[in-house]
């Protein structure tokens, strides 16, 4: 044999002998890793076995296994509301939610409740903006509302029912005492007896009624903000009127200052008038504002009453 050929077995057969042996950290390695491997392929058959899932599965009667898969598969999460009596005025967030209402309508009542709101009927549930009509008649029946403590002097027993009915009935009867309030006379204390009217929105409503020198209609109340729809319904039953507007504004002699403290003209309406008042002379009816470009016909007829010419 050829020395050369020779000597690159011998070569060959060195190194393939020290490639292919392993130290003694190699081989604890590799059996390491050996011994991963066998527990990551064992994991997924242990888990399996052991998911409670399988137990339930087992329990259910073979006629809903054979089911089609619709028929019985279950929301996560949902549960069915819980009905039973409750106060609206008391009741906590929790338990309107086991009553299945939303998170928004829940925010809605406590707003409605923070702001001095009450709820006197229950009926009165589907005043709550956002309420749905079926959740008010599904909860209605259960609503049972307890007399507040200031409105206790304002109850009283019912006698103008016959003796031979008094069985029929079966609990007492009450009669509301009606507060009413006028809108142009009354102070801070009137307003605030009103349901849904705190100090804040007592005060603000004067100081509108002050600024405008009078209500002279008690729809007026609508533009005071923080009265949105629910307050007024609220409240309209026992708002009136003996008085009209107290202050009226003399267009044809009042500055640009004064005009514009009402709040029904702005400051540039205000210069309009008193330059048409130099350019024309005196105004000698409130239609005459028509010929500013800057009132129209509906302006025009919530100014009249303010108005005086002389």
């Amino acid at each position: 044999m050829d020395p050369y050929v020779f000597i690159f077995i011998k070569k060959m057969k060195e190194w393939l002998v020290s490639y292919l042996t392993f130290s003694k950290k190699e081989r604890t390695g590799i059996l390491v890793l050996l011994g991963l491997i066998l527990v990551i392929w064992l994991l997924p058959e242990y888990y399996r076995k052991s998911r409670p899932g399988d137990n339930m599965i087992a329990n259910v009667p073979d006629s809903l296994l054979d089911a089609p898969k619709q028929s019985v598969i279950i929301k996560k999460g949902t549960t069915s509301p819980r009905l039973f009596n409750f106060d609206p005025n008391t009741i906590t967030n929790e338990q309107w939610e086991e009553l299945g209402l939303k998170k928004r309508t829940i925010l809605t009542i406590r707003n409605y409740l923070s702001k001095g709101g009450r709820f006197r009927q229950p009926e009165d549930l589907g005043k709550i903006y956002g309420f749905r009509r079926e959740d008010a008649e599904r909860l209605i029946p259960f609503v049972h509302i307890e007399p507040h403590k200031n409105e206790a002097q304002y109850l009283l027993p019912s006698r103008n029912f016959a003796a031979t009915d008094k069985q029929t009935f079966t609990r007492k009867v009450y009669q509301r005492k009606m507060v009413t309030v006028d809108v142009n006379s009354a102070d801070s204390a009137a307003f605030e007896s009103l349901p849904a009217i705190g100090t804040k929105l007592a005060v603000r409503i004067i100081r509108f009624r002050e600024a405008l020198g009078g209500f002279y209609s008690i729809e007026q109340l609508r533009e005071v903000y923080g009265i949105n729809d629910t307050i007024f319904n609220l409240i309209a039953r026992s708002l009136t009127m003996h008085t009209g507007v107290f202050r009226k504004m003399r267009i044809n002699d009042w500055s640009i200052d004064s005009l514009d403290m009402h709040p029904y003209i702005q400051k540039h309406e205000a210069r309009a008038i008193v330059k048409y008042r130099n350019q024309h002379g005196r105004f000698n009816d409130a239609d005459d504002l028509g010929k500013i470009s800057f009132f129209s016909s509906d302006q025009i007829g919530r100014l009249k009453p303010y108005i005086d010419l002389e």
